[in-house]
């Protein structure tokens, strides 16, 4: 009878404990996986429990924590796509779909309510921006602004195209290659960089002289380019090679280029020029 009222004296402090641990975190209004995760372990305990009165009163804690944290979910996620969907139309970005992938302009959301987080890429999740960004509507607002600014700096379509030209007869040249020969974007792209680089690298190729120009600048610019001036200038034009489904697989083989500001978009493997 003693080691009996010992087992229970046992048990009844141990859930006192997980049960006071889960409320305290409860009132703290955390994330709510945490508490998801503490409500399986009191169970996993209660499951184990022989005696039946202390069972049954877990047992009827347990079903209404669970309706609780069910509800709690929904209005999570209810509550953050309001804030979130306010913040855009007040910033003017369109959007589409639904969770957990929200498409906005030419970027794609990415939402995890478990880890109480999102990420960020380019396009249909071509290009990783940002991970573990936090769910606070402003927040994502801020970080699509500055990525969007990052994108759309100045642009003058016809030296972009004299860049791309020289960048491509830099690579020909070099390769020994024809002019009007497809080439690897990939491969314009490491000349443009130099191309693209200030005197001050020039003279000095140090890291803080060097400008960088990543592979979504290169994309969007081909798409800017496309856009506000087409494929052609003077007495040369352009034209992109769209790529096999293979080499959309391989980053060295292709880029994705958008065909409009809301995600839409190619893969492209090639590009090569001709005089007309």
């Amino acid at each position: 009878m003693v080691e009996k009222l010992n087992l229970i004296n046992k048990y009844t402090r141990l859930f006192l404990r997980l049960v006071g641990n889960y409320e305290k975190t409860k009132l703290k209004k955390e994330n709510l996986s945490i508490l998801e995760t503490n409500l399986k372990k009191i169970k996993e305990y209660c499951e184990k429990l022989e005696f039946n009165d202390l069972k049954n009163l877990v047992s009827e804690w347990i079903k209404k924590e669970e309706e609780w944290l069910k509800n709690a979910f929904i209005e999570k996620q209810e509550s953050f796509g309001r804030e979130l969907k306010e913040e855009l139309e007040k910033n003017n970005l369109s959007f589409s779909g639904i969770f957990p992938n929200i498409k906005i302009n030419i970027f794609t959301l990415e939402i995890n309510f478990d880890l109480n987080s999102c990420q960020l890429f380019y396009g249909p999740k071509i290009e990783k921006l940002k991970a573990k960004i936090p769910l606070h509507a402003p927040t994502i607002i801020k970080i699509l602004k500055d990525y969007l600014n990052y994108l759309n700096y100045p642009f003058n379509p016809n030296e972009y195209f004299k860049k791309l030209l020289s960048a491509y007869e830099r690579f020909i040249s070099f390769q020994r290659l024809n002019f009007g020969e497809k080439i690897f974007l990939t491969d314009l792209l490491s000349e443009l960089i130099f191309l693209l680089q200030k005197k001050e690298f020039y003279l000095d190729p140090k890291r803080e002289n060097f400008k960088e120009y990543s592979r979504i600048n290169f994309s969007y610019d081909l798409y800017r380019l496309k856009t506000f001036l087409g494929n052609q200038l003077e007495n040369y034009s352009f034209k992109l090679w769209i790529a096999p489904f293979d080499a959309t697989l391989d980053r060295r083989k292709s880029i994705w280029i958008p065909n409009n500001e809301t995600g839409e978009g190619t893969y492209f493997s090639y590009i090569s020029f001709e005089k007309i």
